[in-house]
């Protein structure tokens, strides 16, 4: 566990970390971050009065164990972030049992002969991204890379799903 103040929480601990990268950065490099000057992958971090604590899993095999050895019901925050995207109960957000039904039915779609012939699609999408990511780099300005991806991953699930 990261260093701990009993007033506090991890706070401090988290402040010093989040000062040493861009204002704008997602959390995950700072989760990284952290994850690289303890040694550790998996942590604890307690953020009270903000918010309810989190364990951290940046190793996939305690990611793997987690997520098949137990049910663990998600945050409400995770509804809440994925309902602003979604407008409803989604694959991410479902319970176990709901989960199941809807991927099997969804499984035809992921199947590696299907993906395949989609090969073509995919390279065509990504090839219309790299000249507007090419013509961003010559006009010299900064700009959000979220946004061009973004907006190519909803190119690509379009294109694909319909």
């Amino acid at each position: 566990m990261p260093t701990f103040s009993w007033f506090f929480g991890h706070l401090l601990f988290l402040k010093s970390n989040v000062d040493r990268y861009p204002k704008d950065a997602v959390f995950n490099h700072v989760a990284l971050g952290i994850a690289q000057t303890t040694e550790r992958q998996t942590y604890y971090l307690d953020l009270w009065p903000f918010t309810i604590p989190a364990l951290v899993v940046g190793d996939p095999h305690a990611a793997d164990q987690i997520m098949r050895l137990t049910s663990i019901p998600k945050p409400q925050n995770v509804f809440d972030a994925f309902l602003q995207m979604s407008g409803g109960p989604n694959l991410v957000t479902m319970p176990e049992m709901p989960w199941k039904r809807w991927r099997a039915i969804f499984n035809p779609g992921f199947s590696s002969g299907y993906m395949l012939e989609q090969v073509p699609k995919l390279v065509d999408q990504v090839h219309i991204f790299c000249e507007k990511l090419r013509q961003q780099a010559r006009s010299g300005e900064m700009f959000q890379l979220e946004e061009a991806t973004f907006r190519l991953t909803i190119d690509v699930i379009g294109l694909i799903t319909l």
